[in-house]
């Protein structure tokens, strides 16, 4: 899945300032649209450098919590859910477009898998809304609990007449379950893993008019089912009128027909992250999906931070508490590109409590399942990270005649890490 500043520079690619305005333009031609000054912020945020995807979405809810729901206010509430569609079909269609890329890298991850041996359950805390975590346990058959313990919801899936075709299941959470109990993980000692998306994911949806939150659970085994269910729903859920076929809902929502004919929504839980968040309750992700990191943190002895450049305010003060409210425990920062320990905790690294290693992802999660790869699988999975990043490129030459050009240039300033033979190039083709 892209970074944040991979996706931002994609979404800024497309929704450019102009093509907001025209778009604005096009919307009150049609009786809808906006006001000037709603687009005006976020016209200015789409062209300010140092904004990325996240910090767009919190400004856009701040400047709605702030006005409530006065006129000014609804209008900037409309164009964040807008924007949160927005981001999450970009996402969707990552995944959809790069199906069998997605599923070709899962082995690169393997080491991951290796890890649950170790730990009954393992901890996964992730900031994205991909599903690669997901498609990891289904592809090894490693339990996975995301802390939904609630009622099976079963949504109904038609084709475009209307007509019933099947039916997809989801697994359930209401806030008042998670007020009253909070959410149910796997136990210490139970094998598997335990998966806590803080900020929404792309399976997950708020129903119930905001009153709970359901995730879908896979169709079939395996990554297909995964993949298979997020596809389901964004194609075959859907509302049929007769004579007029599919309908629309409002943004960032599925309009769709359930069992008894009446029309029913689903809300895209996908939430902003990179400022400090209040205590009010968000959109379709409650407070307590965040309060429940926070707790489920003291679960763990050692937590590894992958790619992650400690710019949340929130996060980094939950990390800051549970470092300093227990002895023994370990922070440890794993980046290709960052040598030391991160500057928000330097005052923790001379206790041995926190640390860095400058390593691709991949290759210390198998270091650390004690994994051995071969060298020409080892070149593969570098042009597969690599691939990864170029996906705009037509063509397999010349992604690779990209990989070899950015391996030149890393040999000249360090020659022995980065030598890349030629025999093994010619394995790889």
């Amino acid at each position: 899945m892209p970074t944040a500043c991979e996706l931002t520079q994609e979404l800024k690619a497309w929704l450019t300032r102009r093509k907001l305005e025209a778009l604005n333009s096009s919307w009150r031609q049609q009786g809808g649209g906006y006001g000037d000054e709603v687009i005006r912020v976020l016209g200015e945020a789409l062209v300010d450098d140092d904004t990325d995807y996240a910090m767009i979405l919190r400004s856009l809810e701040v400047r709605f919590r702030q006005l409530g729901n006065s006129p000014l206010g609804r209008e900037f509430h409309g164009l964040y859910s807008w924007l949160v569609e927005v981001v999450y079909q970009l996402l969707y269609l990552r995944i959809i477009l790069h199906e069998e890329s997605l599923k070709r890298r899962l082995p690169f991850l393997d080491g991951i898998a290796g890890l649950v041996a170790q730990n009954a359950p393992l901890w996964v805390f992730s900031l994205n809304h991909d599903l690669t975590v997901e498609c990891l346990a289904a592809a090894h058959r490693i339990p996975l609990c995301s802390g939904f313990g609630g009622d099976l919801v079963s949504l109904p899936l038609r084709d475009e007449t209307g007509k019933k075709t099947g039916a997809l299941s989801a697994e359930s959470i209401t806030s008042e379950q998670m007020e009253s109990s909070g959410l149910s993980f796997l136990p210490p000692g139970a094998p598997g893993i335990n998966l806590l998306k803080v900020y929404g994911s792309l399976d997950v949806f708020g129903f119930g008019r905001g009153k709970g939150l359901l995730k879908l659970l896979p169709q079939a085994p395996g990554p297909d089912g995964v993949l298979g269910s997020l596809k389901a729903v964004n194609g075959q859920l859907l509302r049929a009128v007769p004579g007029w076929g599919r309908t629309a809902g409002r943004p960032n929502e599925i309009a769709f027909n359930d069992d008894q004919g009446e029309m029913q929504f689903l809300r895209r839980a996908l939430l902003s992250g990179a400022c400090e968040l209040d205590r009010a309750e968000s959109l379709t992700w409650p407070q307590r999906m965040r309060d429940s990191f926070k707790q489920s943190l003291n679960h763990v002895e050692r937590l590894l931070c992958v790619g992650y450049a400690f710019r949340d305010l929130d996060i980094n003060i939950a990390l800051r508490d549970w470092l300093e409210s227990g002895e023994g425990r370990r922070l440890e920062s794993v980046d290709e590109l960052v040598m030391g320990p991160p500057e928000v905790f330097q005052y923790l690294a001379t206790s041995g409590s926190v640390k860095s290693s400058e390593s691709y992802a991949t290759d210390f999660f198998d270091s650390l399942a004690g994994m051995v790869r071969a060298r020409d699988y080892q070149l593969e999975k570098r042009f597969a990270v690599w691939a990864g990043r170029e996906e705009r490129k037509a063509t397999f030459m010349e992604q690779w005649a990209a990989f070899k050009e950015a391996q030149e240039d890393r040999k000249k300033t360090e020659p022995f890490r980065y030598c890349v033979d030629v025999w093994t190039v010619t394995q790889i083709r």
